[in-house]
């Protein structure tokens, strides 16, 4: 397709992927983890500011966080990854997909405190219990974990767009 011009993959050079954990608490029916032979691991702290620190050098403004195979959130430092790109002058943003079955209602909270975050996309498995275990191979617990994440997720955006300042035009 790329020869003939009809590449759909949009060009993003100021863009890098790095992923911070090939773990995920899923086994999604369509999904190659189970099978892969590949490491499952999280990257070091020193090594992912190792990798940020020569990418924002050689140009790069914006990050791309999401595992191929995994969730961002397995990964138990992602917060100090994510402090580091909040602290760093020359980062512009950086955002991630998730299953959001994960993290901790107090961490949804530091999301949604986090200025450099671009945007978070939730990738979601089903459109009830029933359809979200027989896709994911997971629980009823991860299940009801995924809908209280997504309630505490709504609030807290509901709360903080409250204390943002109104543009009247």
């Amino acid at each position: 397709n790329r020869s003939l011009g009809r590449e759909r993959v949009p060009s993003q050079p100021d863009i890098l992927c790095i992923e911070t954990s090939s773990t995920c608490n899923l086994k999604c029916r369509f999904c190659p983890y189970e099978k892969k032979s590949s490491p499952k691991t999280t990257m070091s702290d020193a090594m992912f500011e190792d990798c940020v620190t020569q990418a924002v050098a050689m140009g790069y403004r914006n990050f791309e966080l999401t595992p191929c195979t995994g969730d961002i959130f397995m990964d138990r430092g992602i917060f100090k990854k994510l402090q580091f790109l909040e602290n760093n002058p020359q980062v512009e943003g950086f955002h991630f997909f998730t299953n959001f079955s994960i993290p901790k209602p107090q961490q949804i909270e530091r999301l949604i405190g986090l200025t450099k975050l671009k945007s978070v996309t939730i990738s979601i498995y089903g459109h009830d219990l029933e359809s979200f275990v027989a896709i994911t191979k997971s629980t009823e617990r991860v299940y009801r974990r995924l809908v209280g994440n997504l309630e505490t997720l709504y609030a807290g955006l509901a709360e903080f767009d409250v204390r943002q300042p109104r543009i009247e035009r």
